[in-house]
């Protein structure tokens, strides 16, 4: 069919759930350690073999709140509790994200999970969001809530190529249904891409350009966490939103929607007012590109 498998290792016995994006990682020898890794362990020994890891389904935790029934209040402060930890954290280190997860699962909404990112952009955690289905099969999970794939940025399609990108932020998750031959491009004016960051005082606007969408769709801006812009479109679409310089860290992102049912998710362009800040975040992070 013209597609080159990339296959990677879910890391689920060490810790929350992982997604470890490479080939290269050997499988841990959990019978050597006598089936007691931690989750530092595991994201250690990931690192140390060159590879780069996803942090997964971030409010797994909660199901079993949700299917017992638990208090609405209660399960809310246990996604605080989950996002706090994240922040506090630091995300762990992890490359990337899991945003774009089905809708509902596990008693989280999008929205929650657009929070969370918000909140790790807010604090300077260059962390690259993706999506999928999850599905685990051919048969199920395909047709409710979210339907994602990531759309990852590659001259040539082979792992380092890849990875390069997933680290670097430049990929953008969206529904294969809807977006089947729509091309896509955000950038700022001044040519930054998804997931790089500027540093300078004015770092003028976030472009969007969107051609062959389906009719009657909706693009949302989101700045700094907050929503800023709501606009309708149909087939094709440009729109700006000024990149905010009122904080250390700045993050423009934009969503697409057709009907209730997002389809499209931009990865953030970051500005910061303080290189300082920019350079230790990078040094920490092993980002490959600002």
């Amino acid at each position: 069919y013209g597609v080159t498998a990339f296959v990677t290792s879910e890391i689920s016995a060490a810790g929350p759930h992982k997604i470890c994006f490479s080939t290269k990682v050997p499988i841990i020898n959990y019978k050597e350690r006598n089936y007691q890794v931690t989750d530092e362990e595991a994201m250690e020994h990931v690192r140390n073999h060159g590879g780069i890891y996803s942090r997964n389904h971030p409010f797994f935790s909660i199901k079993d709140k949700v299917k017992l029934g638990e208090d609405p209040e209660i399960i809310e402060q246990a996604k605080q509790e989950i996002i706090r930890k994240y922040v506090e954290n630091r995300a762990w280190g992890a490359d990337m994200i899991e945003i774009g997860f089905p809708a509902g699962r596990h008693g989280a909404s999008l929205e929650d999970y657009l929070y969370l990112w918000d909140r790790l952009s807010s604090e300077g955690i260059f962390i690259s969001g993706y999506g999928d289905s999850d599905s685990h099969g051919n048969h199920g999970g395909w047709f409710d809530g979210n339907n994602f794939v990531g759309y990852i940025a590659a001259e040539n399609p082979c792992e380092e190529e890849f990875i390069h990108s997933m680290k670097a932020g430049d990929l953008y998750t969206g529904d294969p249904v809807y977006l089947q031959g729509v091309e896509v491009s955000f950038v700022s004016a001044e040519g930054q891409m998804m997931g790089q960051v500027s540093v300078n005082e004015k770092p003028g606007k976030a472009i969007l350009t969107l051609t062959g969408l389906p009719e009657d769709c909706r693009v949302i801006w989101t700045a700094n966490g907050q929503k800023v812009k709501t606009e309708n479109c149909d087939r094709n679409y440009q729109g700006t939103v000024d990149i905010p310089t009122d904080a250390k860290v700045n993050f423009v992102r934009a969503e697409l929607y057709k009907g209730e049912r997002c389809i499209f998710l931009t990865n953030p362009i970051y500005h910061s007012t303080d290189a300082e800040v920019v350079k230790n975040i990078l040094a920490e992070r092993k980002f490959e590109h600002a």
